[in-house]
């Protein structure tokens, strides 16, 4: 996967983010919208204009879909529901990003030789979300850097190097 460091991802496509320091800016801003909000636009016809101001839209609730459904309701519901959504939403509002606002950690995710990523929600629940999310596109899906406040390799006070990490993984555009 390619590593973005630039914050085109808050001007247009969708993401999900994760890492506190991404996300407080974007709730600063503004509260998030519900998923199910985002989910009757999508069945009921986009509004002619977003009821939110800025070019990033934060959704709040999809981390709750993917910890109580099975992975196969997940894969199902991602690929059926939120994927046609994101066609929709770069088709009706190309320049403003999609942002899925989630509570984990880089560490929950692995990645396959194929450049998929799947998320570890329980110890026996791994999701493929990428591909479900993005389809074909998923593949070229760039994870999302954090810059670190303290140099590269520098110790935190739990005795951890500090240094820049992934906070989210975005999509330019899902064909």
């Amino acid at each position: 996967m390619n590593e973005l460091t630039a914050s085109s991802w808050q001007r247009q496509g969708s993401s999900l983010v994760w890492d506190p320091k991404l996300l407080t800016p974007l709730l600063q801003q503004q509260g998030p919208l519900s998923l199910r909000q985002i989910l009757l636009w999508a069945q009921e016809g986009f509004p002619s204009a977003s009821s939110v101001s800025g070019q990033t839209i934060l959704v709040a609730g999809l981390q709750t879909c993917l910890e109580v459904l099975s992975a196969s309701e997940v894969s199902f519901f991602l690929h059926t529901f939120i994927q046609p959504l994101v066609q929709r939403w770069q088709d009706m509002w190309p320049n403003r990003a999609l942002v899925f606002g989630l509570s984990c950690s880089w560490n929950q995710w692995r990645t396959d030789p194929e450049e998929y990523a799947y998320l570890r929600v329980r110890q026996d629940h791994e999701i493929g979300v990428t591909h479900a999310l993005w389809g074909g596109a998923a593949p070229e899906a760039s994870k999302i850097m954090v810059s670190s406040d303290q140099p590269t390799g520098s110790m935190s006070n739990s005795g951890k190097p500090h240094g820049p990490h992934v906070g989210g993984l975005y999509v330019r555009r899902v064909s």
